[in-house]
């Protein structure tokens, strides 16, 4: 990452060459005015990587949830720990879900699921409380039971 900062008088526009980064007591006055004000220009720049996605809200006064919701962006598979692409979308004046997950570098369809918004439940934050995992349900608890009643 790169930056550069030009200075110049706040009052006239002269260029000052000072620490931009300056407390305003230890400026010295503007050779053209005379004031202490100052203006600051600055550039940055900078290199990364990454995957764009979007997510976005359809909402209606007086109703608390979203009538439309939906995100098209990359997601990490939690098994494999690949990046893949998820499609998810919730329609509920239609009362309908959409997901779709896909390798983005084989274009294989790794999970679909079209079902009304209504039976889809169970999954996520919608899980009930107590309600086992789906990896628990699958390979058990991770500890023994305590032997020891519960009050």
């Amino acid at each position: 990452m790169s930056s550069e900062f030009q200075v110049s008088c706040g009052n006239c526009g002269a260029a000052i060459k000072e620490n931009p980064h300056a407390p305003t007591s230890e400026r010295s006055p503007c050779p053209s005015c005379g004031s202490r004000a100052r203006a600051f220009k600055g550039t940055f720049s900078a290199t990364g990587t990454g995957s764009p996605g979007m997510r976005f809200k359809a909402k209606r006064p007086g109703h608390k949830k979203p009538i439309y919701e939906g995100r098209y962006e990359p997601s990490v598979q939690r098994t494999t720990g690949i990046t893949m692409r998820l499609e998810r979308f919730f329609d509920r004046i239609s009362d309908w879900y959409q997901e779709r997950v896909t390798n983005p570098k084989t274009g294989e369809l790794v999970h679909s699921c079209d079902e009304p918004l209504s039976q889809h439940q169970g999954h996520g934050s919608a899980k009930k409380c107590g309600e086992p995992d789906a990896q628990q349900a699958v390979e058990g608890p991770t500890s023994p039971p305590s032997a020891e009643p519960r009050p």
